[in-house]
């Protein structure tokens, strides 16, 4: 049974959106060379594909979650790609300072940006705390925070997302200069829109004035000897949407718009000042927010998407981490798979590696300097669900071998349970539970023996016949396979078990009648119970009975 929700999930209906127009590619790429079957549905050129909801209300451990599937928000629309069709991989990537090899371009940013916050009479320190650097073999921030806090004419301000007038000029400049976006494009509402507005609740919104406080002071209070002592202890209690602004002899030179999140702090945005370019605002902030999560134990630093064959995305390697693999629900180090993406590969790690695989330690190897200074620099922001299923490789095996059988009956349902036989293949059973595991070892790539075979595709089109005769709904938007999305036989594996059926509760606002219905899926339409099934796939079966979909 599904408890009920103090605030629940009310968003939309998802929607599959195709265009020739990228704002990373610019659909002007080359195909991957790796050929599909014809039941894949690739696009014959790059198209960008985006899988979206709007949504009007969702806390701050729902969005953690969605995040964690793959997930990003641009205002209140909730968005991910389609890893197989989709012109670009987009690879959800998260940091930790244990994670991050310091390279002689952090030593220089930092350096660099020391000077240019140090009053004129505090060079002698400065000199000092450059040595500091110099001499470290790991990388510590302690000598920013130190600069900081020296200095007279830097601070931040931690506030709510809200609109100004000075936030907008900046960011109006930022667009013009360094994306060369039209003036006249660059209005007031977008950046509300853009930058501003979430579906958040009030309060997260809002936050309270312990949770400011705490944001405002956490420099000055990292510097005391007992808070050092006792750094296993702190957390800042904040949750929700936030700006920080920057400035620099009271002048805003950059603005990070982030979220924090339970998991962590997701990274939404960067403006900075183009006059200020040569401070490298954007390697700063990154490197100096990860040190904040670190100090305030507030987990992973989420960077967004990083996507291999795009510079405006790749420089993300340079803070080190993991990406996450949609089809196993585990993030993997980045360096170890990056071989996997060369020449715009999707890749997803066997399942097999998974099984005797707990969270590790273990560091990325970083990147080499050389490397990183060869790049150029750019630097643009942007509770597991009880499966019902137990998970055991007996019954998907039964299931997979089982919908193989019916592609040669006439009859969709009919088949024998004592003929199940056959191999363990086919798309990864899912949980959609937002809360990944964390996977180092036996990085075998078997994306092209799953998507590349044609059975996939049969084994997931006979089972939608059977699920829409069962279930009586029309056509799905989504695809028949989709990675990082409940497969199809997973769905016909929870129909067969009595989990997944027209008594399933729901609650839908009808987006034409203007009504909410609390029934059950039987007692939908059948576009309205294809909507259903879509959310299904894409969110899983709790939060399909817990949230209102508008549909």
């Amino acid at each position: 049974m599904v408890s009920e929700r103090r605030d629940p999930l009310v968003i939309s209906r998802p929607f599959y959106l195709q265009r020739h127009d990228c704002g990373y590619c610019h659909c002007q790429k080359s195909m991957p060379s790796h050929e599909y079957p014809s039941e894949a549905s690739i696009p014959k050129t790059p198209t960008h594909v985006t899988i979206g909801c709007k949504v009007e209300q969702m806390t701050c451990s729902d969005y953690d979650e969605f995040m964690n599937l793959g997930f990003r928000r641009l205002g209140d629309f909730l968005y991910k790609g389609d890893m197989l069709r989709g012109c670009c991989r987009m690879y959800t990537i998260r940091t930790e300072l244990k994670q991050m090899k310091i390279l002689k371009e952090h030593r220089q940013v930092v350096n660099r940006f020391k000077k240019a916050i140090l009053d004129p009479e505090s060079t002698k320190s400065g000199k000092l705390l450059d040595q500091r650097i110099q001499h470290n073999q790991r990388f510590s921030l302690s000598s920013l925070l130190e600069a900081e806090r020296a200095s007279s004419r830097f601070y931040t301000r931690f506030e709510p997302a809200r609109f100004s007038n000075e936030k907008f000029a900046l960011y109006k400049k930022y667009q013009t200069v360094v994306h060369n976006d039209k003036p006249e494009d660059i209005t007031k509402s977008l950046f509300t829109n853009f930058l501003c507005h979430s579906p958040f609740l009030d309060h997260e919104i809002e936050g309270t004035t312990q949770e400011w406080t705490e944001l405002n002071t956490w420099v000055a209070e990292s510097g005391k000897s007992a808070d050092k002592d006792n750094l296993a202890s702190r957390k800042a209690t904040r949750l929700g949407p936030t700006h920080e602004c920057y400035y620099l002899d009271g002048i805003l030179i950059a603005i990070s718009v982030l979220d924090f999140l339970p998991s962590g702090v997701s990274s939404v945005y960067l403006i900075w000042d183009p006059d200020y370019a040569h401070l490298s605002l954007g390697t700063l902030l990154g490197i100096r927010e990860i040190q904040m999560c670190h100090e305030l134990n507030l987990g992973y630093y989420y960077l967004g998407y990083y996507i291999e064959d795009c510079d405006k995305m790749r420089y993300k390697k340079k803070f080190g981490g993991e990406v996450l693999d949609v089809c196993n629900e585990a993030f993997v180090p980045l360096e170890a798979v990056r071989p996997f993406m060369q020449n715009d590969q999707f890749w997803a790690i066997s399942e097999d590696a998974m099984e005797n695989d707990g969270e590790s330690e273990s560091e990325s190897e970083g990147e080499s300097e050389s490397e990183s200074e060869s790049e150029s620099e750019s630097e643009n922001g942007e509770t597991r669900e009880g499966s019902i299923m137990t998970g055991d490789k007996e019954n998907k095996k039964q299931y997979s071998d089982d919908m193989a059988k019916r592609i040669k009956s006439e009859d969709p349902a009919d088949h024998s349970d004592s003929d199940l036989e056959g191999e363990d293949d086919g798309e990864h059973e899912l949980t959609l539970s937002g809360k990944p595991d964390q996977w180092v070892d036996k990085l075998d790539n078997v994306a092209h023996e799953i998507y590349g075979s044609k059975e996939t595709y049969e084994a997931a089109e006979v089972a939608l016949k059977v699920l829409k005769s069962e279930l009586k709904f029309s056509s799905s938007e989504l695809p028949t396979v989709l990675p990082g999305a409940i497969p199809l036989w997973q769905l016909l594996a929870w129909f067969e078990e009595d989990v997944l059926d027209l008594d399933l509760p729901v609650t839908v606002f009808g987006a034409r009648t203007g009504r909410l219905y609390e029934c059950s899926l039987g007692e939908l339409g059948g576009a309205e119970r294809a909507h259903v099934m879509d959310f299904l796939r894409l969110f899983g079966l709790e939060r399909t009975q817990s949230a209102i979909i508008i549909a």
